[in-house]
């Protein structure tokens, strides 16, 4: 695998795996845990908890970092707003800036925007999508 550049990285969304709508240039990832449920199936014989994995994958959240700068024609946080509002589900891609052109895909539903600090003509703000079914890495 090629080292992954932080440089050029951006996040995307779309109705498919394909995605073509940039949102804007990454700053930051907090790609959050991937859990499973346990089931507590202990008798009343027992003398320590028994638990069984429930089988059910929660792929959990995921905090992206973007800055728009105001001269992109790319898409504005109100867009993302009413992704939210509307509770759509889209497939969402980062794109890394290396040879092998590595993306990190899957569906996700926005859970929160947060409006950060605006430095240098550009407006700095956090999506944090809720993730659903399997996401890919691919090199």
């Amino acid at each position: 695998m090629a080292a992954l550049s932080p440089i050029g990285v951006t996040l995307e969304y779309g109705d498919s795996a394909t995605t073509d709508t940039v949102v804007g240039a990454v700053t930051s990832i907090t790609p959050g845990s991937t859990s499973v449920s346990m089931y507590d199936c202990t008798a009343l014989t027992d003398t320590t908890v028994q638990k069984i994995p429930s089988g059910r994958v929660d792929p959990g959240s995921m905090s992206i970092e973007c800055y728009i700068d105001p001269d992109d024609t790319g898409v504005s946080v109100d867009e993302i707003e009413v992704l939210m509002n509307a509770g759509t589900l889209k497939y969402w891609q980062i794109k890394f800036n290396n040879t092998d052109a590595s993306t990190y895909v899957g569906q996700a539903y926005v859970s929160s925007v947060e409006i950060g600090s605006i430095q240098d003509d550009a407006i700095r703000y956090t999506i944090n999508l809720e993730k659903t079914g399997a996401w890919a890495f691919t090199e």
